[in-house]
């Protein structure tokens, strides 16, 4: 009776020892796949800044293109496009703030 008390505690010992290594082979996947993560949510974010950076200099370019004539439509121009351009740094100052 002691002999089978004794092998089913050896055994219990086992499997309780299989869960704690199961476990903490669970908790380090867990942490590189959240540090993971991370990174491409910081990648995702600079990408989608880069996209809208260069859609707004598009919609520049096409009123450039738009306006192209006169050295007064250029100068008008100009003073749009500049103000785009600090729309677009203050956009993207707030994002990174």
């Amino acid at each position: 009776m002691e002999d089978n008390f004794l092998s089913k505690l050896a055994e219990f010992k086992t499997k309780v020892q299989k869960l704690i290594s199961l476990h903490r082979e669970s908790e380090e996947l867990n942490t590189r796949l959240s540090t993971r993560n991370k990174e491409l949510e910081a990648r995702l974010k600079l990408q989608q800044e880069q996209l809208n950076h260069a859609s707004d200099q598009l919609k520049a370019l096409q009123i450039a293109k738009q306006f192209s004539g006169s050295e007064k439509d250029n100068h008008q121009l100009k003073l749009k496009v500049n103000q785009l351009i600090r729309e677009v740094d203050k956009c993207l100052e707030m994002l990174k703030n």
